[in-house]
């Protein structure tokens, strides 16, 4: 038994209220349950309306699995505690006080739940597949499906716009910056975002675009941050030797060299050559070369097949030739892949949308968000073919973005209640 399935029961008030009394007999009416206190310290419902014994109460509630839990998390030293007026617990084995001494009203819930479902709790606590309701998932209404959906969706787009108007903070209010680090870092993809992002944070927007009419200094910049610049090329490779000469100069003008980076920093192993992180820097640079401002780009309304294309931009003529500094390729290297610019578009775009319309307060900004991915294809990994499985088949981004965030924060933590 865990005491979030107690939290659940009362959330939803899905026991039996009939004679409902506390452990000494008061009857109990619940007029507000209260609202679920998510932070780590303070009484698990608060705002809660009840009347007990005839007399109304507002205040706090807190939940155990036994009373014993009050002295054992000490919650009668804490002056915090003091607003509650019932103490609700899965089995009554003693009382509870207030710090100040006073006791407690408490109501045992062991007897009024039906037993269906604790053995569907059991089920699906004890269920040893990745997503426990899978047995049962092709018995739900289409209209669950669509709920469950559009509330893991909404989740997810709000979870990624607090984490970028945290950075938008963080720049001082500069969208460019933000947006600059957020493409950085979906550049880096699953193995290397943290290194990209990493290097974004230690190359301001605003010195690349010291150097915009330069794109060789901007690629030494870029490279030579990255760590990808401490040697030379050798006689057969005259552009590396440039980058290698121009980081040189530039790392000492700017003062660079102690925030560096080193090789080892990046993720190569068990990569294929068209996804190491050369190749995507390039990209990445390509991408800074063309376009002078990522935010506007991804917040105007452009069509998504334009934006595809402009992500697909070439990398400079060396990388084309070349997957790894000195190290040429047999064929031609290509420019960033379709999955891989809808994966960009999903990741930046569509976050970027929504911290902006939660920023503006302008909803039309999050449903344009919402319409980017509900126009890219679903994609495809692990998550995906499990649910799949199950039957539930992503028809778009949007779906495959809700499904990711369902398995993740809900299906892996057990939240299934």
């Amino acid at each position: 038994m865990e005491e979030t399935f107690v939290h659940f029961i009362w959330q939803y008030q899905y026991f039996s209220r009939h004679n409902f009394v506390t452990t000494e007999e008061e009857p109990v009416v619940v007029l507000r349950q209260g609202m679920y206190n998510r932070q780590d310290c303070g009484p698990d419902f608060k705002g809660v309306k009840l009347q007990i014994g005839g007399i109304d109460w507002f205040g706090d509630v807190e939940i155990h699995l036994r009373t014993t839990d009050w002295q054992r998390h000490q919650h009668q030293l804490d002056a915090a505690y003091n607003s509650v007026i019932l103490h609700v617990v899965w089995e009554s084995d003693g009382t509870a006080y207030r710090q100040d001494g006073t006791k407690i009203p408490e109501v045992e819930l062991k007897s009024r739940v039906e037993g269906h479902m604790l053995e569907q709790y059991r089920h699906l606590m004890q269920s040893p597949y990745a997503i426990p309701c899978a047995a049962g998932f092709q018995e739900t209404s289409s209209l669950s499906r669509i709920s469950m959906l559009d509330n893991a969706l909404m989740q997810r787009l709000k979870r990624k716009a607090a984490g970028i108007l945290e950075w938008v903070e963080q720049s001082e209010g500069d969208w460019e910056t933000a947006a600059y680090w957020l493409m950085a870092q979906n550049f880096g993809f699953k193995k290397n975002s943290d290194s990209m992002l990493t290097l974004a944070r230690r190359l301001p927007l605003q010195l690349l675009a010291k150097h915009r009419q330069q794109p060789v200094q901007q690629e030494a910049l870029l490279f030579g941050m990255a760590g990808f610049l401490e040697q030379g090329g050798g006689g057969d490779n005259a552009y590396l030797n440039l980058l290698h000469r121009e980081w040189e100069f530039l790392s000492q003008k700017y003062q660079l060299n102690a925030k560096a980076m080193q090789r080892q920093e990046w993720k190569f192993l068990r990569m294929r050559p068209s996804n190491f992180p050369t190749v995507r820097l390039a990209q990445l640079a390509a991408l800074l070369q063309s376009q002078h401002h990522l935010f506007s780009l991804f917040s105007s309304e452009r069509p998504v097949d334009e934006l595809i294309k402009i992500l697909r931009t070439p990398q400079s003529a060396y990388w084309q030739k070349h997957y790894d500094t000195g190290k040429a390729s047999k064929s031609k290297m290509p420019a960033l892949g379709l999955s891989s610019a809808h994966n960009l578009l999903i990741n930046t775009a569509a976050p970027l949308l929504a911290a902006y319309g939660i920023y503006s307060d302008k909803e039309s900004l999050i449903d344009r968000g919402i319409q980017l991915l509900q126009q890219l294809p679903a994609e495809s990994n692990n998550i995906i073919r499990e649910w799949g499985a199950a039957g539930l088949v992503p028809q778009n981004a949007y779906d495959s973005q809700a499904i990711i965030e369902q398995y993740n924060e809900f299906c892996q933590k057990k939240k299934c209640l």
